[in-house]
């Protein structure tokens, strides 16, 4: 699939102001998104042997975001290694056969 660059990237600087949707659908889907069960999920790949190091989480969006917050977390906590990759989701963000799990909050456009 073709990704229009310029669409996708054309709202630097008024991604937050312009995002209200998907703000909205994030802050419900919030009590959703449990901690317990990516633990439990990490916990079994580890007990059968298909995860032998500590997991690489990779936090994708679009560059021109402002990712101060999300390296701050990241810095807090050192449990997995997490990545970030400044792509639109309509592009590959990983190498083909790399991904275990997939999540996505929201995803809206």
């Amino acid at each position: 699939m073709a990704t229009n660059t310029g669409a996708t990237l054309g709202m630097v600087a008024g991604y937050n102001e312009n995002c209200s949707s998907q703000l909205a659908v994030v802050n419900y889907m919030i009590p959703y998104i449990h901690l317990e069960a990516m633990k439990i999920i990490i916990q079994y790949l580890q007990q059968t042997n298909k995860l032998i190091t500590s997991p690489l989480i990779v936090h994708n969006d679009l560059p021109t975001n402002d990712w101060t917050i999300l390296f701050q977390l990241l810095a807090k906590d050192n449990s997995y290694q997490g990545v970030a990759m400044g792509r639109s989701f309509y592009e590959q963000c990983l190498p083909s056969n790399s991904l275990s799990i997939g999540f996505s909050s929201s995803s809206i456009n």
